[in-house]
């Protein structure tokens, strides 16, 4: 099916999917922001626990993208013939999911190690939800000057 017909027919189906994986890790981050030193954190916010979660509903997107229909291959491989791929409805879900899946393994990866060595990183956190690796870099230097000053 078209991407034109998908969108035509489905957008607002569409627009409701893309809010659904855009605030679906959101109580994970507010509970390590704002609660970090609750068990009930420790027990939710898990890279193991919610990430692989999310990861159904990637699944489900699989589906729909092969029931829809495969967008058309790539003619080349330059810039242009690869983004009309992403530029597909159900596609582009899928990276926007697989995204938000990596943003917050990744964040809460760095809440575990954080909680090991008794830091509260909001900031590197927020970053992560909103940036992915920015949040890394931050915690890296942090994690460099902590060595270096010894503190």
């Amino acid at each position: 099916m078209p991407s034109w017909m998908i969108e035509f027919f489905a957008g607002e189906t569409l627009t409701r999917l893309f809010w659904i994986i855009t605030l679906a890790g959101a109580p994970f981050w507010a509970l390590m922001i704002f609660l970090p030193g609750k068990p009930m954190t420790r027990h939710l916010c898990s890279p193991f626990l919610a990430p692989p979660l999310f990861a159904i509903g990637l699944l489900y997107l699989y589906y729909q993208l092969w029931t829809l229909g495969l967008p058309d291959a790539p003619t080349g491989l330059d810039y242009s013939d690869q983004a009309a791929v992403a530029a597909h409805p159900i596609v582009f879900l899928i990276l926007w999911l697989h995204a938000q899946i990596l943003n917050l393994f990744l964040g809460e990866s760095l809440f575990v190690e954080a909680r090991k060595r008794k830091m509260r990183i909001p900031v590197e956190l927020l970053l992560c939800w909103l940036f992915g690796p920015v949040g890394l870099l931050v915690f890296g230097i942090r994690l460099l000057l902590i060595k270096i000053t010894g503190k």
